[in-house]
Order: structure tokens, then C-alpha cells, then sequence
């Protein structure tokens, strides 16, 4: 599935996506159910069916309580909360963060930790906690870079770039700029 939605072929993606939940569901690898059954989620928001999208998150976190290796729960929490923040309750939203950044460091998973402290220093400048949420963008790009994570480092730029386009367009137009030498 991951093919045809790189591509942009999002009915075959389901259509693979679904194969595969029903293949792992077959040797009962609930891990691979999880991630299956978020990655249709995944798509289901992308061509605009949120309520299947909202149930396809819930399906998945639901299935990942089951999980003794819970893993993929960490991206399961980030991408729900990314894609979907208006239908969680804002007093879900800090324990979902939680649950997130508590399995992202027992497996050590850094690339979800920092997008989880990206998560965070956007929800910190929603907040009008803005010079809070900028120090954090910046530490998170400074730390995606060390740790080689260009595609993340890529993400947390942008939206750096984004947080001053209508204040400082010099400022904002270097972080863009940044954000293509990654590309290079």
C-alpha cells in the first residue's frame, strides 16, 4: 500500500493497505494490524472521509491496547493527534502526547520524539506561548539534523518558515532556505 500512496494512487493504497490488515490478521501479528489499520486511516484523511479516519485511529488504538511490543503505538498517538487534533478532547490531548512520548524513549525512537516536541511547540504557539514554541522548533531542527533525520528536519523548517511569514519575511525566507539546502 505504501507504494500507490506515495503516489498518490489512494484507492489502490486502501485497496492494499486492507489486503494487508487481512493477511496480518490471518497470522494474527496484531502489531501489523495496527500499523495497517492506521495507514488507512492515514489515507481515509487524505481523500476527506474523517469519520472513517477518526474510526480507523480508533480501531487502531483500540487493537494496540492488546499489544505486549507496543512500538508502533507511539506513531499511531502522533499521527491521530497530527491529523485529527479537533476530535480529541483537549484534556486527551496532553495524555496522548504523553502516552506517545513515553513509548517513543522506551524504544528510543527519536524521529517521533522530536516530531512529538514539533507537535508540542506548535500546540505552545496556538497557546500564545509563541517564544516558547520557537526555542522548541528550534531545538527540534537542530536535533532532527543531528541525529541525520533531513526528512524531519525538512518538516520542522518549513513550519519555522511559516511561523514568520507574516512577521518577518527575512526570517521566514531563511528557514525556507534551509529547508531546500536539505534538499540538495
Amino acid at each position: 500500500g505504501i507504494f500507490y500512496d506515495m503516489k498518490g494512487n489512494l484507492q489502490l493504497a486502501l485497496r492494499y493497505y486492507n489486503d494487508a490488515y487481512n493477511r496480518y490478521n490471518t497470522i494474527r501479528d496484531t502489531g501489523k494490524m495496527v500499523q495497517a489499520t492506521m495507514n488507512i486511516a492515514m489515507v481515509y484523511q487524505e481523500i476527506g472521509k474523517d469519520k472513517k479516519g477518526i474510526a480507523s485511529f480508533k480501531s487502531a488504538i483500540a487493537l494496540g491496547k492488546r499489544l505486549s511490543r507496543d512500538s508502533i503505538m507511539s506513531l499511531v498517538y502522533f499521527n491521530y493527534l497530527m491529523l485529527y487534533p479537533s476530535s480529541i478532547k483537549s484534556d486527551s490531548i496532553p495524555v496522548y502526547i504523553s502516552r506517545a512520548k513515553e513509548i517513543a524513549k522506551k524504544y528510543n525512537d527519536k524521529r517521533v520524539l522530536l516530531a512529538i516536541q514539533q507537535l508540542t511547540a506548535d500546540t505552545y504557539i496556538k497557546n500564545n506561548q509563541r517564544e516558547k514554541g520557537i526555542a522548541m522548533l528550534k531545538q527540534a531542527a537542530d536535533d532532527a539534523l543531528k541525529n541525520n533525520l533531513y526528512f524531519l528536519s525538512l518538516d520542522i523548517f518549513i513550519d519555522l518558515g511559516d511561523q514568520y511569514i507574516s512577521t518577518d519575511s527575512a526570517k521566514a525566507v531563511d528557514y525556507f532556505k534551509q529547508a531546500l539546502e536539505i534538499t540538495k
